[in-house]
Order: C-alpha cells, then sequence, then structure tokens
C-alpha cells in the first residue's frame, strides 16, 4: 500500500480515512483488510512522531 501512495502523491489527501471511500485504490485496500482481518477496527489513528 505505501508503494501505491508514493506513486500517487498527488491523490495523497484521499488515503485519508474520510475520504477512502471515493478514492479506488483506497477504498479497494480497506475492503481486503476487511476481508483478511474480520472484526479488526477498519482503520488504525496515525501515531504522532515522538518529540526530539
Amino acid at each position: 500500500m505505501l508503494g501505491k501512495i508514493w506513486v500517487d502523491r498527488a491523490n495523497l489527501n484521499k488515503y485519508d480515512d474520510a475520504n477512502c471511500s471515493t478514492h479506488g485504490p483506497c477504498s479497494d485496500w480497506k475492503n481486503k483488510v476487511k476481508g483478511a482481518l474480520p472484526g479488526a477496527p477498519p482503520s488504525w489513528p496515525a501515531h504522532p512522531r515522538p518529540a526530539r
């Protein structure tokens, strides 16, 4: 998935959970995860970078 996001940087905002359903590559990936991990949450929050 990270490779897809890297080459599709123009649509980076569409990989956000709020916009994922309107962007085919993101929604396809999300559905694959749901199928492979039934009962898992559909998304996980991003972890902030640790303070330096």
